[in-house]
């Protein structure tokens, strides 16, 4: 079984794609219609998407005279530094001398400039200059509609003589497509094009676009490519060649070659038209509104059939409907001229030729975007609703977004959907709203800032206060109250398992004081430390002296058993080693107050002849006198017998 080669197998999948991108234009021809690109976004896909381009047809009715450039040029004030060739007039009658139909041809060129800048949403009376202006795509508009209304004349005509019309050549169009990026999202974005259009009278027409050449040409008007525009060919050569590229020079060790052939796959399918089965029969511009039909104006009680553009060029119209009563006519051009072209220009709330559309509000625009603009709404204002939705998303775009915005819709009218937005918000009035906004919200924000370091400094301070005293507790030397440990059992009161020698025990822990501490001591030496407390309860009956038990006690606990102490089983030296703790007990604790064994109970402990004149009266721990200052309990020699 043979083994493909990785660059291999990315060569295939990329001449594939290239070859399944072919179909669809075969499918579109043969159909005569359009495929349909579902990840395309339309710009300035307008009806006619060409400026001039239906007074094509009209103009090719005409008969047309040689002129020279000489003879004209100081007759043309709009496309002057348009035409520097030899043009062909419309031929000249006994009514309209040469002036006459070269402000004619001029004219007509200016108002489809103006009409197609609006019909582009862009504002005509911000770019009155297009000859000088910076912008590539103003200037591709500007020499498309002068390329279309003064054409060049047949190669050998010379002035006087009759010649053709002569369309604009293929770059004239190209120009304009690609300076300004427009975009249909099917294959009607093309200059060279022969298409069947069945009108609504059921009459079948053949519209073609421009003559298939690349200026100067003969046969067309107008010049080459502008410098710094180029046709975008096909994606696929460009990729095949980075794939080749990155199978030289990448490691084979690294899975940066198989990353980079995915993305490059990716984009390459991205790049990719998609094509329906079978596509539509109109194109996407010729699918929308006309401007030209949006824009005209009908004188009133007068048909359709009377329409006019622009409603300044009529004289005897009442100054009340010029411009629908919003605006007044004006002169466009910027140079001073002869025949002067008037053009409504709006008032500050209204667009478009005949000043009826109504502008969208900067101020309203302004605050929607202070107040809500993290959720997108002023996009939605403006009628931006995919933008909108993506800021309403990223919630301003973490902030950006947002900030943004603020500043280029208080700045400025910006373009909306239709139109820029009227100029009603004062700029002074956006720079003191927006420093003393951004001011309050920055002295917001260290306040809260400010309270969140503070929380936090005590919060560390009092961890550090309990850190301290921790470590002080600890390496500190607590001392014991004996008062505390009133009541309290010195051993566990459980008896000693079965088989464990009592005496040996107790011999054992006297032996060893340290471990007279809590539930180290067994039985006999738990009851007889527990005779020396006389408010425990488990104390050993004492013949003499017998327990006396509350009600209460013998209601809760019941009748408790006795544990005698059998004192000859005691160390001789049990006298010696008790004494010693109850002295180390005693010092240990504050200064307590003498107290007479005659309040309470004695414990009793013998010598090893276990006779009773032997027996030795302890003095019990008390709880200390409250009325009394502490004093130190005395030993057991200073005691009476």
């Amino acid at each position: 079984m043979c083994k493909t080669s990785p660059m291999m197998t990315t060569m295939l999948l990329l001449t594939a794609a290239s070859w399944l991108h072919r179909p669809c234009n075969a499918i579109v021809d043969n159909l005569n219609g359009y495929s349909t690109n579902a990840i395309c976004k339309q710009k300035f896909c307008i009806n006619p998407l060409f400026p001039g381009y239906l007074d094509i047809y009209n103009l090719e009715t005409v008969a047309w005279q040689c002129y020279s450039r000489t003879d004209v040029k100081r007759y043309i004030n709009f496309c002057a530094a348009a035409v520097w060739y030899d043009v062909a007039i419309p031929s000249p009658n006994t009514t309209m001398t040469l002036e006459d139909l070269v402000y004619s041809q001029d004219k007509a060129a200016a108002t489809m400039y103006f009409y197609h800048l609006n019909g582009m949403n862009i504002e005509p009376w911000k770019h009155r200059d297009p000859a000088n202006s910076p912008d590539d795509c103003l200037r591709s508009v500007w020499q498309m509609v002068c390329n279309t209304y003064f054409p060049r004349v047949e190669a050998g005509c010379q002035p006087g003589e009759v010649t053709r019309y002569l369309r604009p050549c293929r770059s004239v169009c190209e120009n304009y497509l690609n300076s300004c990026g427009v975009s249909c999202c099917d294959e009607s974005t093309k200059c060279v094009f022969q298409n069947k259009v069945l009108l609504k009278s059921g009459k079948t027409i053949i519209r073609s676009g421009y003559i298939d050449e690349v200026g100067p040409a003969a046969t067309c008007t107008g010049g080459s490519n502008s410098a710094g525009v180029h046709t975008m060919g096909s994606p696929i050569p460009l990729l095949v060649g980075l794939v080749m590229l990155m199978q030289m020079s990448l490691p084979t060790t690294l899975n940066v070659k198989s990353s980079a052939m995915v993305a490059l796959l990716s984009a390459t399918m991205i790049s990719l038209q998609g094509c329906e089965a079978t596509g539509h029969a109109a194109a996407n511009w010729e699918s929308k509104a006309s401007y030209i039909v949006d824009f005209q104006f009908v004188p009133p009680g007068q048909p359709v059939s009377t329409s006019v553009l622009n409603s300044c060029q009529i004289t005897n119209l009442p100054l009340k409907l010029r411009c629908n009563g919003n605006g007044a006519c004006k002169q466009f051009q910027v140079s001073a001229s002869k025949s002067p072209m008037f053009f409504c220009q709006c008032d500050r709330d209204w667009a478009d030729p005949e000043c009826r559309t109504r502008r969208k509000s900067q101020a309203k625009a302004f605050f929607l975007s202070l107040l809500f603009g993290y959720l997108g709404i002023d996009r939605f204002y403006l009628g931006m609703y995919f933008s909108g939705i993506a800021k309403m998303v990223t919630v301003g775009g973490a902030g950006v977004w947002w900030l943004i915005d603020l500043v280029r819709i208080g700045s400025s009218p910006i373009y909306a959907t239709d139109y820029r937005l009227a100029q009603d918000f004062s700029h002074a009035l956006y720079v003191f709203i927006t420093v003393v906004f951004f001011t309050l919200m920055g002295a917001l924000i260290f306040w809260v800032w400010g309270l969140q370091m503070k929380k936090s400094k005590r919060k560390k301070r009092k961890m550090q206060h309990a850190e301290e005293d921790f470590f002080k507790m600890r390496s500190a030397t607590v001392d014991l109250n004996p008062s505390d440990a009133v009541n309290i059992p010195l051993s566990y009161p459980a008896r000693l398992p079965s088989g464990i020698d009592v005496h040996h025990q107790a011999n054992r822990h006297m032996a060893q004081p340290w471990a007279w501490n809590y539930g180290a001591v067994q039985q006999e030496r738990s009851i007889a430390e527990q005779e020396t407390r006389p408010l425990n309860s488990y104390r050993a009956p004492n013949p003499s002296h017998p327990p006396q038990l509350s009600s209460l006690a013998v209601a809760v606990e019941g009748p408790r058993p006795s544990f005698p102490i059998n004192t000859s089983r005691v160390h001789d030296n049990s006298q010696a080693q008790i004494q010693p703790a109850l002295m180390s007990a005693a010092a240990m604790q504050s200064p307590i107050s003498p107290v007479s064994s005659a309040h309470f109970p004695t414990a009793q402990i013998g010598t090893p002849s276990g006779s009773e004149a032997s027996l030795q009266t302890i003095p019990p721990l008390l709880a200390p006198d409250e009325s009394k200052p502490l004093t130190a309990a005395p030993s057991l020699a200073e005691q009476p017998s």
